[in-house]
């Protein structure tokens, strides 16, 4: 589920998360995981330069995670799903 509080926060378009969903070209995250783990699928086709951001809203991350899937593209130079399971945390990629 998408909950409709856009705005532009630099270069980001910042939008509130409470469920699975995929991150678009330019995103600025705001992740609730209060209810569940909430999966993030990056996008298939990233660009040098192109940046998403993400950020732990509700400081649930520690009890329900966030993961950030790859789409077939590495994170931070691995193949694995990155699990975010620190409160309140806040990470670009």
């Amino acid at each position: 589920m998408q909950t409709a509080a856009f705005g532009n926060g630099g270069s980001a378009n910042w939008r509130i998360i409470t469920g699975n969903t995929t991150a678009s070209l330019g995103d600025g995250l705001l992740v609730d995981t209060t209810s569940a783990n909430v999966y993030i699928t990056l996008n298939a086709s990233p660009y040098l330069g192109n940046t998403t951001r993400i950020v732990d809203m509700t400081g649930n991350f520690g009890i329900n995670n966030c993961i950030i899937k790859g789409n077939g593209k590495k994170i931070m130079g691995s193949t694995q799903d990155l699990v975010i399971s620190s409160n309140n945390v806040g990470i670009g990629l």
